[in-house]
């Protein structure tokens, strides 16, 4: 992550939190380092997160980054990070006998750049589909 910027913090620290928080996340550069092929790439994972809280959202790309936008109103249980519904892709876990697990996209993942999280996205793995990508 290159940098945040938050909006509404005073009045969130004023009414302990009844009001939203919202932050947007920069990431240096156009595209990630890692760019995959795959439109479904298997993510096999071991001795790192939880994959309840395993995640891939998709990134608003800018000329020279990319970014992602949080909301405090829009946390819970399944979506601990607040991050905006139209930017999560649905994922199918599996978890094996030897703790590790596999999240796989349930569907194709047009080109695009993406970010994989364990709950927020203060820890994660960014990566570009270049399927299609001209």
């Amino acid at each position: 992550m290159a940098g945040t910027k938050t909006k509404g913090m005073g009045s969130f620290i004023d009414t302990d939190g009844y009001t939203n928080l919202s932050m947007t996340a920069a990431y240096k550069g156009a595209h990630a380092p890692v760019q995959i092929s795959a439109t479904r790439p298997d993510f096999f994972i071991r001795g790192v997160g939880s994959p309840n809280d395993a995640m891939i959202l998709q990134l608003a790309m800018k000329k020279d980054s990319r970014e992602l936008h949080t909301s405090s109103t829009a946390s819970s249980i399944e979506n601990k990070g607040g991050f905006r519904k139209s930017e999560i892709r649905k994922v199918t876990i599996l978890v094996y006998s030897d703790d590790s697990f596999s999240v796989t996209p349930d569907e194709a993942l047009s080109a695009g750049e993406y970010l994989f999280v364990f709950g927020y996205a203060n820890a994660a793995f960014d990566f570009g589909i270049t399927a299609g990508r001209h």
